[in-house]
């Protein structure tokens, strides 16, 4: 089975200061639904505000193919998705992946065949 490339929908999921750009980035080509677990971080984004500083308001807000949301339901007619959420270390180098696995549970229950 091939893949049709005009069909895709991207999902990234976190939008910290990489998944933000990044999201930014394949917007320009694909239609993309950044996705973030905080309501509050959505919806800065959403008025043009990134608190990291990565982006500026023009660069959030141009005219690219992008959703933004904290509901799992956006998630629902995405075909890729690209995880980037935090895995920070404690002080043994050891990481925390509680938010990587939180993010894998989220694209098990949206992703298909």
């Amino acid at each position: 089975m091939e893949f049709d490339k005009n069909k895709i929908k991207i999902g990234v999921i976190g939008l910290g200061y990489v998944g933000l750009p990044l999201s930014i980035a394949f917007s320009k080509k694909y239609p993309v639904v950044g996705f973030d677990i905080s309501k509050t971080r959505v919806d800065e984004i959403s008025k043009g505000y990134d608190r990291p500083g990565e982006l500026t308001p023009q660069e959030i807000l141009s005219d690219v193919s992008i959703t933004f949301s904290y509901q799992e339901s956006a998630l629902y007619d995405v075909n890729v998705f690209i995880i980037t959420v935090p895995t920070p270390v404690d002080s043994k180098n050891i990481p925390n992946l509680t938010p990587l696995k939180s993010a894998s549970e989220l694209v098990g229950k949206h992703i298909k065949k």
